[in-house]
């Protein structure tokens, strides 16, 4: 457990969370703040991003911190002769960090639904998990998207959106999500994804009915 505390952000995630917001930070005006760069190298997050930015991966994390394993995880496995034993390596793909500060506010991110981009092989998938996390102090929701590894874009996760407080979360989320996927089709051709591993706050229906208005009904 890191040896910091905090109400909700450290300064460093206030920088970076209002920066991405476009708002003024909302954390103690006593305290010196630095700029975004230095705030997003001093959080860890630094020229992988791609497609995304910066920023993007180190909001999520922020939101997320408190869910790290109950995210998407590849991994493999392998053994390794060492000396006259077998050894079994293991192979993550995501990094599972230390927690930035103990915090008194948590953040209590709610998933949305999980798919599964495609089947590259036997038991090889891609799946991707949103959630909406509705963060105090700027009071708004943030719709976030989790891969089991930074293969396509350099982090596992991003935070691909986010609105004001609202009683509809879950349908201004799905809005966001969709936006994505068309993002992601109008600038990668990314085909539709093939199924749902799990259905949350976005059942099925609703989930293939975004989906129908991104790459249409009879997308492959």
């Amino acid at each position: 457990m890191s040896k910091k505390t905090a109400d909700l952000f450290t300064v460093e995630e206030h920088v970076v969370f209002a920066n991405w917001l476009k708002v003024a930070p909302k954390c103690d005006v006593a305290v010196t703040l630095v700029d975004v760069d230095t705030a997003l190298e001093q959080l860890g997050f630094t020229g992988r991003a791609g497609d995304y930015k910066e920023s993007d991966a180190a909001v999520a994390a922020i939101v997320l911190e408190r869910i790290q394993e109950r995210l998407p995880q590849w991994a493999s496995f392998r053994e390794i002769k060492d000396g006259n034993t077998m050894k079994e390596v293991v192979t993550l793909g995501r990094n599972v960090k230390e927690r930035g500060a103990k915090r008194k506010i948590e953040t209590a991110p709610r998933h949305l639904l999980t798919i599964n981009w495609a089947n590259s092989g036997p038991g090889i998938s891609w799946p991707e998990a949103y959630y909406v996390t509705w963060v105090p102090v700027y009071d708004v929701f943030v719709v976030t998207a989790s891969a089991d590894s930074p293969d396509a874009f350099g982090y596992c996760d991003f935070a691909i959106g986010h609105f004001p407080n609202t009683k509809e979360f879950v349908a201004e989320a799905g809005q966001k999500i969709k936006a994505n996927w068309n993002w992601q089709y109008s600038n990668f051709s990314q085909e539709r994804w093939e199924y749902l591993f799990d259905a949350g706050l976005i059942d099925v229906e609703t989930a293939e009915r975004l989906a129908d208005e991104v790459w249409g009904k009879d997308a492959d």
